[in-house]
C-alpha cells in the first residue's frame, strides 16, 4: 500500500515493503528550484517513515 502525503508543501509518500520496512519518497512540485525527488528505507514503523520523509523535506528547504 502506497499512502501520499504532504509536508511544508510537499508532497511525500510511504510504502510498506515488509514486516518493519518502509520506503518514503519526497516529490518537490517541479517549479521549486532547489528541490530534488529523494528517497529512502527506513526500518521501523510508519511514524518512522513519516519523520524520516519530513526530515529530507526540511533539510531540502532548510530548515534543519
Amino acid at each position: 500500500m502506497n499512502s501520499k502525503f504532504q509536508h511544508r508543501g510537499v508532497q511525500y509518500s510511504i510504502e510498506a515493503l515488509g514486516e518493519q520496512r518502509w520506503r518514503w519518497e519526497i516529490s518537490p512540485p517541479t517549479c521549486v528550484l532547489g528541490l530534488r525527488e529523494e528517497t529512502g528505507e527506513i526500518k521501523g514503523d510508519h511514524s518512522d517513515a513519516v519523520r524520516a520523509a519530513h526530515r529530507a523535506i526540511e533539510q531540502q528547504i532548510g530548515l534543519s
